[in-house]
């Protein structure tokens, strides 16, 4: 039994109860929404900083992806909760939550079309950024990849130097220990 249809007959919440839920719903989705789009433009900005190799940016910006992550993690957090709430009051003896399509299958005509809009905007923006995460990452990394061998040419330079003992002689073969701040 629909929500729309069930008022006054008990077996699930009235509609306007239903609907007031899943405009919530669509709410929690639109902030998702914004924060995938702050995420995408922080990797837009990582990949800037990466090609510049500037460490305190990136680390900047590593810092807000990780706010963002965080809001989101509690809006999806949220978004289970009003799920596990309309499964209930919609299909209360449902094995599994709704999925939003089924949610937005019970919700008057204007909702269903807000609701799964958003739906397919996110999960277009949410793989749109797995994917450029993806390129930024392998960006990240080949520049490590490239700090460390700079370190070690550097290191292996040093360490061929004559270095001078105990004795106040230069000895050929000693080990020097060197250390190198690269944030600088």
């Amino acid at each position: 039994m629909s929500a729309r249809n069930s008022a006054g007959s008990g077996a699930a919440a009235p509609a306007d109860q239903v609907g007031a839920v899943i405009d919530q719903l669509e709410q929690i989705l639109q902030s998702q929404l914004s924060g995938y789009g702050r995420m995408r433009t922080c990797l837009n900005e990582k990949r800037e900083a990466i090609a510049q190799a500037d460490m305190a940016e990136i680390e900047r910006i590593c810092r807000e992806q990780q706010r963002i992550a965080q809001t989101v993690t509690e809006l999806e957090k949220h978004r289970l909760a009003l799920i596990g709430r309309l499964t209930e009051a919609m299909k209360p003896q449902a094995s599994e939550p709704l999925s939003i399509s089924d949610v937005a299958e019970q919700a008057d005509d204007e909702r269903k079309a807000r609701l799964l809009r958003v739906r397919d905007d996110l999960l277009a923006l949410v793989h749109t950024v797995q994917r450029e995460s993806s390129v930024v990452r392998q960006a990240a990394e080949s520049l490590s990849r490239h700090m460390t061998g700079l370190i070690q040419t550097v290191q292996n330079t040093l360490s061929q130097a004559g270095v001078y003992g105990q004795r106040g002689r230069v000895q050929d073969g000693a080990v020097s220990r060197h250390a190198i701040d690269v944030k600088s």
